[in-house]
């Protein structure tokens, strides 16, 4: 399990691994030049990397309109609005875990 706590450091992190699951928050921001989220930038990593992985987002309720925009683009593996439980995120983990080892 590695943890890192910036989008800039992940992506960094996503050009040299690959894992099964990430797990990441939304979030909104109006300044940025070409996307409207750290999400879309750490999926087009992915994308251009092509690493598989699973992406769990975490998000807070207001901004569920606009991560719609993203999953326009962008698939996700499941989406958890905040507060998110332990037994929750848990649960998700563990099915994203399931269905890498199925495929």
């Amino acid at each position: 399990m590695e943890f890192v706590n910036s989008a800039r450091k992940a992506q960094g992190w996503l050009k040299k691994h690959c894992p099964t699951v990430v797990v990441t928050e939304f979030n909104f921001d109006p300044e940025f030049r070409d996307r409207m989220s750290n999400l879309e930038s750490l999926l087009a990593t992915m994308q251009r990397y092509r690493c598989s992985a699973r992406v769990i987002v975490l998000i807070e309720k207001p901004d569920l309109p606009r991560l719609e925009k993203v999953l326009r683009r962008h698939a996700v593996f499941e989406v958890l609005p905040l507060p998110v439980t332990e037994a929750r995120l848990g649960a998700a983990l563990d099915r994203a875990i399931q269905e890498e080892e199925t495929s």
